[in-house]
């Protein structure tokens, strides 16, 4: 089994702050997926439902810090599907990266 059939990796832009996207735009069931806010991210992302939101007076969920943060904060989801996954940035032009385990 060849890395690209195992894995799957990339990373999701916000383009419009308030607007959600998921991390696959197509169903993607996956083992596991850890997700990063990217190094250039200048505000804060979050992932989680469709529901999910950044911006200042709504977030609504655990923000990953941006990645000069030490450690870097990350999260994991088990047993899901990439499309079930969304991001929200504070910032309009920043995201995520993400790699998993295809089911």
């Amino acid at each position: 089994m060849t890395f690209e059939q195992r894995y799957v990796h990339g990373r999701k832009i916000v383009v419009t702050i308030g607007q959600p996207v998921p991390l696959a735009d197509f169903p993607t069931p996956v083992k596991w997926v850890t997700v990063q806010a990217l190094r250039g991210n200048t505000g804060y992302v979050v992932t989680g439902s469709r529901l999910v939101r950044a911006q200042t007076g709504e977030l609504n969920s655990l923000s990953l810090a941006v990645p000069a943060a030490s450690p870097p904060q990350m999260e994991t989801y088990t047993d899901i599907d990439l499309m079930d996954v969304y991001v929200d940035a504070s910032v309009a032009n920043e995201g995520v990266a993400f790699k998993g385990e295809r089911a």
